[in-house]
């Protein structure tokens, strides 16, 4: 009867070793898994840290470029107001006037002289 007392204590032993020995092991993976999310954390955050500067100078270039496009817009309708009659001129110049614009014609050879195609 001790024996049998005996051996299952030895029994429960062992396995409590055994369980101690796996709680150890996931510790070890645990701290090991901490340490590589800290440093992540770490390196993200010496990245991250200068986003907000990068975000509002790049949001201040937006913003200059907005006025400079609004300054250059009434500039570009003008424009596109000279194009416009420049071309409704050109329109009326070609209509009123008696030689229509043409390319000059090449000169013939002539064929009976002797001169041939080539």
């Amino acid at each position: 009867m001790v024996t049998i007392v005996i051996g299952l204590n030895c029994l429960i032993a062992v396995i409590c070793l055994f369980v101690a020995w796996q709680m150890l092991n996931v510790r070890r993976k645990l701290a090991a898994i901490a340490n590589k999310l800290i440093a992540a954390e770490r390196s993200t955050h010496a990245v991250l840290s200068k986003s907000p500067n990068a975000i509002i100078k790049g949001q201040k270039g937006v913003y200059r470029l907005q006025q400079q496009y609004q300054q250059l817009e009434p500039q570009l309708q003008r424009l596109k107001q000279i194009m416009a009659l420049f071309r409704f001129g050109q329109t009326i110049w070609r209509w009123r006037s008696p030689v229509p614009f043409s390319r000059p014609s090449r000169p013939r050879r002539n064929l009976e002289r002797g001169w041939t195609k080539r």
